[in-house]
């Protein structure tokens, strides 16, 4: 098996801890159950985004990436020192703040 199949399958037994532990917590806290849905082209969807995808994704510099995570309000999800966006949040996150400001 070659690494980036190994990785692969570690990031799939990952993704599947991930989804059991959001249904667990689901089931104790009415809370939405995370999916991943397909990307339109078929191709699986990336639904966090890491701090250069944030960047790249608003067409801002990573240090204005890095502002935005330490704010408050700003959704991020962090395993270990890893800091990822998720990606349906940030879309909730930057709709809210453009109906407030725009």
């Amino acid at each position: 098996m070659g690494k980036n199949q190994e990785i692969a399958k570690e990031l799939n037994s990952i993704a599947r801890q991930l989804l059991d532990l959001a249904d667990r917590l689901a089931e104790e806290e009415s809370a939405p159950v995370i999916t991943f849905l397909p990307h339109s082209e078929g191709q699986p969807q990336k639904q966090t985004l890491t701090i250069n995808d944030l960047a790249d994704e608003l067409s801002i510099s990573r240090t204005s990436a890095y502002q935005l995570i330490h704010r408050a309000d700003f959704p991020t999800l962090r395993i270990g020192k890893k800091i990822l966006i998720p990606r349906k949040l940030l879309n909730e996150w930057i709709a809210e703040h453009c109906r407030e400001k725009c």
